[in-house]
């Protein structure tokens, strides 16, 4: 495999499994802070091309171990921390804290790239670029599910199916 994507975007309906809202405003107001999180990550699309096969996979579940504060008072974000730190050695790699932040890329309004693609020294983009109010962002492809779930928020809120095309068009 010569990349793995991550996909989490959540429909309406699935919001709940998002439980990086309740850190949602510390990560903003402070941009290099690293929450620890539990999840799990299932299959979503396989793509092969000509320049490398790319594994994407959903993350349907996600739960920050810290509070909103960022307090760690049930010890699990240290946990999380130590776990990742014992697997990383497993794999000859440094700590946790050795890799560098990514959130300086998006401070400075640059996009996200996937630099495990081809080696062509060219970074691939991932997703699709989309302009909003704060810049430029890049937006993962939607999931069947996500699709679907659009769709019937749609259908729900009375929009006719012949306006509704499932995406940005």
């Amino acid at each position: 495999m010569d990349a793995v994507n991550l996909s989490g975007t959540w429909s309406k309906k699935t919001r709940p499994n998002n439980g990086l809202t309740k850190v949602a405003d510390l990560i903003n107001d402070n941009r290099t802070t690293r929450v620890p999180i539990v999840g799990w990550v299932e299959f979503h699309q396989y793509t092969e091309v000509a320049t490398g096969n790319t594994l994407t996979v959903a993350l349907p579940v996600v739960e920050a171990v810290v509070d909103a504060e960022g307090n760690d008072t049930h010890g699990w974000g240290k946990s999380v921390i130590e776990m990742i730190d014992a697997l990383r050695k497993e794999r000859g790699l440094g700590t946790a804290d050795d890799v560098p932040p990514q959130s300086g890329a998006q401070l400075e309004g640059q996009q996200s790239f996937d630099f495990d693609g081809p080696d062509d020294g060219e970074p691939r983009r991932v997703g699709e670029v989309r302009i909003g109010p704060d810049g430029e962002h890049t937006v993962p492809e939607a999931s069947g599910e996500e699709l679907l779930a659009e769709a019937e928020e749609a259908r729900a809120a009375g929009v006719p199916a012949a306006e509704f095309s499932g995406g940005d068009q």
